[in-house]
């Protein structure tokens, strides 16, 4: 009966060898897991135009054939945060180094400008003003004061809602109490070609000032503008009309004279002795 059972038992024994010879061939040959040959890579979620100012929202992981990724390849969307697209990048494709303006080009204005519009400097005089306070991104809307037709005084609201580009650093206050005698630093904003026109001309002719606006107040206000006769109401000032001719030229100058103010009407003071008082 043993001698019977002799020849199964070699027989089962072979089988099992068989086996465990089969499981170790395709242990070594068997390709690797999907975790194994799959590293993870940052690509773009939607597609990044020229300019845009890389956030969490462009971007996520993907996972890329390991040892196939192009050159330049980020592994951490936390790397590329605040980066700025120097060219298009199509949507699932990888962001590489090369699509990317340079670090030491990250505040050139062509980059950051929006389509249509200019980057102009205003300057900032010795005194110090909103000016020290403004960093860049944030809104300001730009006034003017300058002569009006008949030579006086006139402020008005010119460009509304501007965005800051750049701004001086803080420490200009404290540089400029020092040194009085600089010049100063500028304000650099964006603006449409002919805001752009406009402001120039009010730099050329009068004073301007900024003035910060709040992140969440982005509507336009109409105004009229003030001179110095609505300046203060019942306050002001009359004045005298002389037309001056030299020539063929003809123009009127005015002179002032704080005067009392009686129902509205300015009362005039009487004109010296030989003047002949004129209207406008």
């Amino acid at each position: 009966m043993n001698s019977n059972r002799t020849p199964l038992l070699l027989t089962t024994v072979a089988i099992i060898s068989s086996l465990g010879v089969a499981i170790g061939i395709y242990g070594l040959t068997a390709p690797r897991s999907h975790a194994q040959i799959y590293s993870s890579i940052v690509v773009a979620e939607s597609k990044l135009d020229p300019g845009t100012v890389l956030a969490s929202t462009h971007l996520r992981a993907a996972g890329y054939p390991k040892g196939e990724a192009p050159a330049g390849d980020f592994m951490r969307v936390e790397s590329v945060i605040g980066r700025i697209v120097k060219e298009q990048i199509p949507v699932g494709s990888p962001i590489l180094e090369s699509h990317l303006l340079p670090l030491n080009q990250q505040n050139a204005f062509k980059y950051k400008l929006p389509a249509g519009y200019r980057a102009i400097a205003v300057p900032v005089g010795r005194e110090i003003g909103i000016q020290s306070l403004l960093q860049p991104g944030d809104k300001v809307d730009v006034v003017v004061t300058m002569k009006n037709e008949q030579r006086l005084p006139f402020s008005k609201l010119l460009i509304q809602n501007v965005e800051v580009l750049s701004a001086p650093d803080r420490k200009l206050e404290e540089e400029l109490r020092r040194h009085p005698s600089q010049e100063g630093d500028s304000v650099t904003l964006a603006v449409l070609p002919s805001d752009a026109e406009k402001l120039s001309l009010a730099l050329n002719a009068g004073t301007v000032q900024l003035l910060l606006r709040s992140y969440q107040d982005t509507a336009t206000t109409q105004t009229p503008g003030v001179t110095q006769d609505t300046l203060l109401p019942g306050e002001g000032r009359a004045y005298r009309a002389v037309e001056v001719i030299q020539g063929n030229q003809r123009h009127v100058e005015r002179f002032g004279e704080h005067v009392e103010w009686k129902n509205d009407t300015p009362q005039m003071p009487p004109p010296a002795q030989g003047e002949k008082q004129t209207e406008e």
